[in-house]
């Protein structure tokens, strides 16, 4: 069986606001509402041990051509039977289904209120993202005072089914006021034991895969207790002032993730940080950017770096992908969530607090 090529950077379809308690409706709507399945991998063989079909014009005998399966196999989607992958899996590989995915985040809210604000397409079936809104899993996240302090929980599943991820579930801290995300930040990393920074919980797609499942709804809300500690850390550095001249610190930090002289940067890293610089300084006097009751913190600057990372960060990707998408991406599972992730480290780091 052949495979089709397609783009390794996800295109996504996205389907967001929508409050809906029935995440199978949501998953038709978006037209995601199909089945995956392996697919062994053969071969074309001729079966010279068989009796000759024929003869060619040299008088030579034509042999049957038989199918030769391989011990891998390819995901295809059931319904159109589009492969959906340039690679093999596994005999062992085991298919999470896009309606699984829906259950998972179910069960891991249960009774819970909660509200499917997104579930994405990646690549034309290849993954699944779903983002959930579940605020009784965490109790308030609220930074500063007033509106402008408000902070929710959102709970994030990504799959892939072609072997190139496992099952991903996190949580996000995402400010109301600006929509700007903050990956929680995994108590493990934070102690140094981890390198795990951005509090993942991976399931492999092997045959323990259902019951890594259950094991991860049953301690879902100790993974939510990452999110809280992440609230507690912005909580101290809304309280400790932030200088001009730390703040340009901090913004010339991601900048200039690599620390260089300006004068040893090419022409296009000159041009690349100005408008890095720009942009940073431009958000940190945004209104959208000021929290009530942080006025002039270090959490106060670091929404420059989180607005930034989420909705003006340059994304590269295929031409026909929209910036939407791209950028979705990046501030979900990319380089904007490193970006805000890297900020939050740098202004811990830079602001003294303990954590």
């Amino acid at each position: 069986m052949s495979n089709s090529s397609i783009p390794r950077r996800a295109h996504v379809m996205v389907k967001e606001n929508i409050d809906k308690k029935d995440g199978h409706a949501l998953l038709k709507e978006i037209g995601a509402d199909f089945t995956v399945e392996k697919r062994q991998v053969s071969y074309d063989r001729i079966d010279r041990t068989a009796t000759p079909i024929g003869m060619n014009s040299d008088g030579s005998p034509v042999f049957p051509i038989i199918r030769v399966p391989i011990n891998s196999h390819v995901s295809v989607r059931s319904d159109t039977e589009a492969h959906l992958a340039d690679r093999t899996v596994g005999d062992g590989y085991v298919i999470l289904q896009n309606a699984e995915m829906v259950e998972i985040a179910n069960s891991i809210c249960g009774d819970r209120n909660m509200n499917y604000e997104r579930m994405v397409l990646l690549s034309g079936g290849r993954g699944m993202a779903i983002q959930v809104a579940c605020p009784e899993l965490t109790k308030d996240l609220s930074i500063g005072t007033g509106e402008s302090g408000l902070s929710e929980a959102r709970l994030t599943l990504v799959d892939w089914h072609d072997g190139t991820g496992s099952l991903r579930l996190y949580f996000s801290m995402i400010r109301m006021f600006c929509k700007n995300k903050l990956p929680a930040m995994s108590r493990e990393f934070l102690k140094g034991q981890k390198a795990n920074r951005f509090g993942f919980y991976n399931i492999k797609h092997t045959s323990s895969m259902l019951d890594r499942i259950t094991k991860a709804v049953s301690i879902i809300n100790e993974a939510a207790g990452d999110l809280i500690g992440t609230a507690d850390i912005m909580r101290k550095l809304a309280k400790v002032r932030c200088s001009a001249a730390s703040q340009k610190a901090l913004y010339e930090a991601i900048a200039n993730p690599e620390g260089k002289d300006e004068r040893e940067m090419t022409g296009r890293g000159r041009t690349m940080y100005s408008n890095r610089m720009e942009a940073l300084i431009k958000a940190s006097n945004m209104s959208v950017n000021q929290v009530e009751g942080a006025t002039g913190s270090w959490y106060e600057a670091l929404q420059a770096v989180t607005y930034y990372a989420s909705h003006s960060q340059t994304v590269k990707g295929k031409e026909e992908i929209s910036d939407d998408e791209k950028r979705f991406i990046s501030s979900t599972i990319g380089t904007g969530a490193l970006t805000a992730m890297t900020g939050a480290e740098l202004a811990i780091a830079m602001s003294g607090i303990e954590v």
